[in-house]
């Protein structure tokens, strides 16, 4: 009542809360609508009826976040849709508590690392982790089919969770943990690459944004998920969005291929070929050598480290030090995080393959004179998931963590190309394993890293593997184009209809 007699007070009180980016819920109070129609203006506030809150949020979200304007824009547009979970089977899976970390070989346990907005394929292999058939079949309601499409549904940061792979037939036996769902189709409307597309989408990504929940971490839960809406289109599209799809995993194929032939060439070279490192777990030590090293924890002697570097004794070998000049990024820390600006990478972003999108960004004005990647740079992760590579094709206006390290080449002898192949190789991975383990949370100093040894082959076999390396990451770049062309075609069937999404396609 005294609002509705004190028009102005009620206007200046709705303004200090909208500032606050409250939701503010009235029953028919008289105001001045011109007024209030002018105070909405410019500010991140609407009017929701809370009807439409109960019906909209499964989990009943009250909170301004769910509300944004960007938001609820979406949902006029999708006039024709489904929810997720009436035409999918929605599954997520378990993290086994005893499972034994260093398994080599065994039934694919795929993590949220492995989901990249990417096509899976078997030639992922060396990144997997292993469990045991008896670990399966504990969760076999949870085992991967071809063409199931999976979705992360916890992470640390925006660009995690919401992220997707969709599963070929050459995955083999495989299974997930709670960290990530699949999708399996059932409804014949609807077929996978277009879902798999879809979830690609910036709509997708929107209804994450919307949905995910920050507790410690983002996540969202299974009925959270299957609430996600669908466009409904007809299946003349769908099949083209497909045939665009497959013909991206085709490329994507026969550029890992080319790339494994480009290891091939290297181990080989190298006589590694088909070296298996021993695993024998005893060895004998003197005291200088702890003295020397500075370490006493029993992984750091293991005989297979002193295998390889024997076997490296018999080449032209430098260390990295003598190779590239070594320099740190910066780490600003999450308050300085911004919704856009110069995108951040983060170790979560790095690939030997390249680096995915972020949804975090830093003030371009105030990390201005940080370093970026220049063409040629290697970026090499040191914290983490430590020693991975990548050579970075062109100059990026990016910022990468301190957790990554820029190698800048100074010794002509080697390759760029040809060095980053080596430090993502099984010759560096051991010594960095050897240099970080010992710790939950790997951590390899600058100061190994410098000392790390590297193969020096003559500049013919650098040049050949040089050529095999490109031509993969050329044909990458092909498979990548043609997934976001269908990311794109999906975009555009929603805002302007298939007609136009066709001309899109053929084009």
């Amino acid at each position: 009542r005294y609002r509705a007699n004190n028009p102005g007070w009620y206007c200046r009180s709705f303004r200090r809360i909208c500032k606050k980016r409250a939701i503010v819920f009235f029953r028919g109070c008289p105001f001045d609508e011109v007024k209030y129609k002018t105070l909405l203006e410019g500010l991140e506030a609407v009017e929701v009826n809370v009807k439409n809150v109960t019906r909209t949020s499964y989990s009943f979200r009250w909170d301004s976040d769910y509300f944004k304007k960007e938001f609820l824009a979406d949902e006029a547009i999708f006039s024709d849709w489904v929810e997720l979970n009436k035409i999918a089977l929605i599954r997520s899976g378990s993290t086994p508590p005893n499972r034994d970390e260093n398994l080599k070989e065994g039934i694919i346990l795929l993590k949220t690392n492995d989901i990249r907005n990417n096509i899976l394929s078997v030639l992922d292999k060396e990144n997997f982790f292993y469990i045991d058939t008896v670990t399966d079949n504990l969760m076999h309601s949870t085992r991967l089919a071809s063409k199931d499409i999976l979705i992360n549904i916890v992470g640390a940061t925006t660009d995690v969770i919401g992220r997707s792979t969709f599963v070929t037939e050459s995955i083999g036996r495989a299974n997930i943990t709670q960290a990530m769902a699949f999708c399996r189709l059932y409804d014949k409307r609807w077929l996978p690459e277009f879902l798999f597309a879809f979830v690609l989408s910036k709509y997708s990504n929107k209804q994450t944004r919307r949905i995910a929940r920050q507790t410690g971490q983002f996540n969202m839960n299974l009925i959270e998920l299957g609430s996600f809406r669908v466009p409904l289109t007809g299946l003349i599209f769908q099949e083209k969005i497909k045939n665009v799809i497959e013909q991206s995993e085709i490329t994507l194929y026969s550029s890992k291929k080319l790339y494994s032939k480009a290891e091939d060439i290297l181990l080989t070279e190298l006589g590694l070929k088909d070296w298996e490192p021993t695993d024998q777990s005893a060895t004998q030590k003197n005291f200088s050598d702890f003295l020397s090293s500075g370490r006493l924890d029993a992984e750091y002697y293991q005989l297979k480290y002193d295998e390889l570097l024997s076997h490296l004794e018999q080449y032209d070998t430098k260390p990295l030090s003598s190779i590239v000049a070594i320099s740190k990024s910066i780490e600003p820390g999450s308050e300085a995080y911004q919704d856009n600006g110069t995108p951040f990478i983060r170790v979560a972003n790095l690939s030997k393959f390249g680096l995915s999108d972020t949804d975090i960004f830093l003030d371009k004005m105030d990390y201005a004179a940080t370093i970026r990647p220049q063409k040629d740079t290697i970026l090499l992760s040191k914290d983490g998931s430590v020693g991975i590579a990548y050579k970075v094709e062109q100059d990026l206006d990016v910022i990468t963590s301190g957790a990554i390290l820029h190698l800048n080449i100074f010794n002509k002898e080697f390759m760029p190309d040809y060095l980053t192949l080596v430090l993502n190789s099984i010759i560096v991975k051991m010594q960095a394993e050897r240099d970080a383990g010992g710790s939950i949370i790997q951590h390899w100093k600058p100061s190994e890293i410098e000392q790390v040894i590297i193969p020096k082959l003559s500049k013919d076999i650098q040049t050949k593997i040089t050529e095999k390396i490109r031509e993969s990451y050329a044909l990458k770049a092909e498979s990548k184009r043609l997934l976001d062309l269908a990311k794109t075609a999906v975009e555009v069937a929603i805002e302007q209809g298939e007609e136009k999404a066709m001309e899109l396609l053929i084009n």
